[in-house]
């Protein structure tokens, strides 16, 4: 399906045996690093990037505190727009092209692309996610990314779909949002958000963002 895919799928095969742990994050990192650094000079491209490591860092950090597994969270927040990834590496003119008219004139970002390539990115990323054998917990959270949360649900599902929208609401957006959200609304999501750098002000958490990613590989 994409051409992208193939040069990772050896290391992915090979990483799955180590399971869902810090060891398969980074693994999985520096594949998609590989995948995309040729290209990280588009600046669609470089956005869709950095939103996927804040988001990374944000989704660790709130399952963190939830209680949840830390390395699938920052796996799958690191992984979440992985069909946007796809799809830039297969048709990088016209997903860039599609961008600009779609931020311009707020058109519906997943209709736009299931209407130019038959699919839209989060359906494209659990394709990948299946085919490339990551967990199913893995998969079903990137086919799920753009629902809404639901309030009261702490799983992996509701950090991701929090996480994206909070890393757009500190201004690391990789496309033009369909609704605004506010910071505090969001990590409302949660659970024991108060005791972490996520549930502090939006400027905290952006400064502990800003030091995360002057140490991370760009």
């Amino acid at each position: 399906m994409f051409g992208a895919r193939r040069e990772v799928t050896s290391l992915s095969q090979a990483i799955v045996l180590l399971g869902m742990d810090r060891v398969k994050s980074m693994a999985t990192f520096v594949a998609l690093h590989n995948m995309v650094r040729s290209s990280v000079r588009i600046q669609a491209l470089r956005k869709v990037w950095i939103h996927s490591l804040v988001t990374a860092f944000i989704a660790e950090e709130a399952a963190r505190v939830a209680r949840i597994g830390r390395d699938s969270a920052y796996t799958t927040g690191l992984l979440h727009n992985l069909g946007t990834l796809g799809l830039m590496s297969a048709y990088p003119d016209e997903y860039t092209r599609m961008l600009e008219v779609s931020n311009d004139f707020g058109f519906d970002l997943l209709q736009t692309e299931r209407d130019l390539f038959e699919i839209d990115h989060c359906a494209a990323g659990a394709y990948l996610a299946q085919d490339w054998n990551f967990p199913d917990e893995l998969a079903a959270a990137i086919a799920t990314h753009h629902d809404e949360p639901i309030l009261g649900e702490a799983c992996l599902d509701t950090i991701i779909q929090v996480s994206w929208r909070l890393t757009d609401t500190l201004g690391y957006a990789a496309f033009s949002p369909d609704r605004e959200w506010g910071y505090d609304e969001l990590t409302a999501f949660l659970p024991n958000a108060e005791s972490s750098w996520v549930g502090a002000s939006a400027e905290e958490a952006k400064a502990q963002i800003e030091t995360l990613l002057s140490a991370a590989p760009m």
